[in-house]
């Protein structure tokens, strides 16, 4: 039988069980980039995004999403997505819809820029799947001191 995907809205209770199985690459990153627990981060992200959505599968939280504002730059956002290794066994069938919440994003924000660890090969690929352009070179970031990759994404206007 195949697995029942379904984006919602995020809730409180999504992020545990997100944060207990999440992804060896997204605790690498996260840990290199401020020195947060997966729950950390995870709350870090719903308590700053106005934009939260979560993937379930089979009705099991694997992957929690968002988008934060900058102060002053009400059309500038900052996308960031955290996953279970549940998110392995549904990866392609996300694929297939992944690009209409990046333009759900978009329909908020005119651009989206954000850090990418340089280790996280997984992210980095989907991040160029969904259109973001991921710069080559790499900004030393974080307590840890780790080269991230720079992404972005301008919405086209009139299109």
């Amino acid at each position: 039988m195949a697995a029942e995907l379904q984006v919602v809205d995020t809730l409180l209770e999504h992020l545990p069980p997100v944060a207990e199985h999440m992804r060896i690459c997204d605790q690498r990153e996260v840990w290199a980039a401020a020195h947060a627990t997966p729950m950390q981060a995870l709350l870090e992200g719903y308590n700053h995004s106005v934009y939260r959505r979560t993937l379930l599968v089979n009705g099991v939280p694997v992957m929690v999403a968002g988008a934060a504002t900058i102060p002053g730059r009400p059309d500038y956002g900052v996308p960031w997505a955290l996953a279970s290794v549940g998110w392995y066994d549904v990866s392609r069938g996300f694929l297939r819809v992944c690009r209409a919440y990046v333009a759900e994003m978009q329909r908020r924000y005119r651009y989206l820029e954000n850090l990418v660890d340089a280790r996280n090969e997984d992210s980095i690929r989907w991040l160029v799947w969904c259109g973001f352009t991921v710069d080559s070179d790499a900004i030393i970031f974080g307590p840890e001191r780790r080269p991230f990759f720079r992404f972005h994404k301008l919405r086209c206007e009139g299109v």
